[in-house]
């Protein structure tokens, strides 16, 4: 089975089991506003049955967020206690990042991601590096406020009913963070197969490591291009089985793109594409986009940006979120299909990202990029 129909079927899972999640705690909800219209005798109005079940609603969606918030602290308490230093914490949009040993929280989105703690591996070998801990620390820690949600309901059920409830919510949305963190969806990158991956694999624990490094000189306020080399090589007689190690093909693809060796990047590209096994859908998406760009703004071959553009349209303009894809799309819509609203449209998108994005030098490389276009514009122009 390809990585393709693997992902399909793993985000078919995926969503199934969420809606069952949350039809489970639907139902309990729905049996206890059962419970309440009877113990009262059924003297509740409809309004207030409303009101409760508003309340209701707002609890699960709350202590879900809560759960999420939990899981990655868990991720940070863990690790801390395996040896790793802290980069940087985000819930949802807000993060909490390290530059240059000082605190500073900023905005930051990651579309698919409730959110995520990044932290710097210890200095030892492949062999001892510790993962377990780390990657299974959040789900650690919604199993603990699992256990306390159903010890504080069993014992509050009959003498605190409100408290009972809420506890039981948290208990049941912990538990769903659980299950759906905890299944080895390769794909989808889970906690419970990335775990697996880098307990059997030292080739994935190097490459993890290497992207946990390089966000912490990200941190640091270093560019891509001031980072050490050897943190993006790849050896391409490690076969690429898992989306760990493409990841590790993919940075070392990154850094040829912003070192402006292109002819390089070019070549990195298509071998991910034509070799990798498994491979995360954002970087497949991403090396689809940063292809056409070579196109465009290197080669200047519309006919083939057309091409590449109708094949992979709509994964495109689905990861319009992210600045290089906007980059692309600007590119795209300015010189091979000039329509202006379009390319005003992520003009200003772009525009935004770069206001917002919490690493500078990764934001001035971007914006380098960008500006590239405008001056193939002004010769396509000129010529």
């Amino acid at each position: 089975m390809n990585y393709k129909k693997k992902m399909k079927i793993e985000q078919f899972m995926f969503g199934l089991l969420y809606f069952i999640g949350f039809a489970c705690i639907g139902g309990c909800v729905g049996y206890f506003m059962g419970s309440i219209q009877k113990n009262m005798g059924g003297n509740i109005s409809g309004l207030k049955l409303c009101i409760i079940a508003l309340l209701a609603l707002t609890t699960i969606f709350l202590s879900y967020t809560i759960n999420i918030c939990l899981h990655e602290i868990g991720h940070m308490i863990f690790g801390l206690m395996s040896g790793y230093e802290f980069n940087s914490i985000r819930f949802g949009k807000i993060m909490l990042a390290k530059e240059n040993g000082k605190l500073r929280f900023c905005k930051y989105d990651m579309p698919g991601t409730g959110g995520q703690c990044i932290m710097s591996a210890p200095k030892v070998d492949a062999e001892n590096m510790p993962a377990v801990l780390y990657n299974l620390g959040g789900l650690f820690m919604n199993l603990f406020v699992l256990v306390i949600g159903i010890i504080v309901f069993a014992v509050l059920k009959d003498s605190h009913f409100v408290v009972a409830a809420v506890s039981l919510m948290f208990a049941m949305t912990s538990l769903l963070i659980l299950i759906m963190n905890g299944l080895p969806f390769t794909q989808i990158g889970t906690d419970g197969a990335n775990t697996i991956i880098l307990y059997k694999d030292k080739f994935a624990r190097d490459a993890f490591r290497n992207q946990l490094d390089v966000v912490k000189y990200i941190s640091e306020n270093y560019s891509v291009r001031e980072m050490p080399e050897e943190l993006f090589l790849f050896d391409k007689q490690i076969p690429m089985t898992n989306p760990l190690i493409t990841s590790q093909a993919f940075s070392c693809f990154n850094y040829y793109f912003v070192s402006g060796k292109y002819q390089e990047a070019k070549e990195m590209a298509s071998y991910i594409l034509g070799n990798a096994k498994s491979i995360n859908q954002l970087h497949e998406k991403l090396l689809y986009g940063e292809l056409l760009f070579i196109t465009i703004v290197i080669d200047r071959d519309y006919e083939v940006a057309k091409e590449q553009f109708g094949l992979h349209k709509k994964e495109l303009e689905k990861a319009a979120r992210f600045i290089s894809m906007q980059r692309v799309l600007y590119a795209y819509y300015t010189l091979v299909e000039p329509t202006e609203k379009k390319a005003s449209q992520y003009k200003k998108l772009f525009e935004n990202s770069v206001r917002n994005y919490p690493y500078h030098k990764d934001a001035a490389i971007e914006k380098e990029q960008f500006d590239m276009v405008a001056e193939v514009l002004k010769e396509k122009e000129c010529s």
